[in-house]
């Protein structure tokens, strides 16, 4: 990897047109400008390594977040009916207790997990 950012660096700094400016700031500006182009060409970008309790229930939080948005629709289609009101208001509530109860079942097989890595010393 170091030798294929090196390689594209080098490429990139032979380019004629850093001779176009010679005023000491356009070529520090240039230099920059080359070096964030070559590492995100060869190096790329980070990624996110951490798992989140959301990634787990994906699926399911989207289809909860669908009823949801499907009741704020008909909700706001006829705002004075009662009864489009209370499917919406039961949609959130519904939506807000699932997503508790899947952090909460989640952070507990993390702690059980974490428990287990400390009760065998590992």
């Amino acid at each position: 990897m170091k030798a294929d950012f090196q390689s594209n660096l080098q490429s990139r700094l032979e380019d004629p047109s850093l001779a176009a400016d010679p005023s000491l700031e356009n070529m520090w500006d240039h230099l920059k400008f080359l070096i964030a182009m070559a590492s995100e060409e060869v190096l790329g970008f980070a990624s996110k390594k951490n798992k989140d309790w959301f990634d787990e229930n994906n699926q399911e939080i989207q289809e909860l977040l669908a009823k949801k948005r499907s009741a704020l629709q008909a909700h706001r289609a006829q705002p004075g009916c009662p009864g489009k009101k209370a499917a919406f208001c039961l949609a959130c509530s519904n939506l807000q207790h699932e997503l508790r109860v899947m952090k909460n079942e989640w952070w507990n097989a993390i702690t059980e997990k974490t428990q287990l890595c400390a009760d065998t010393c590992n």
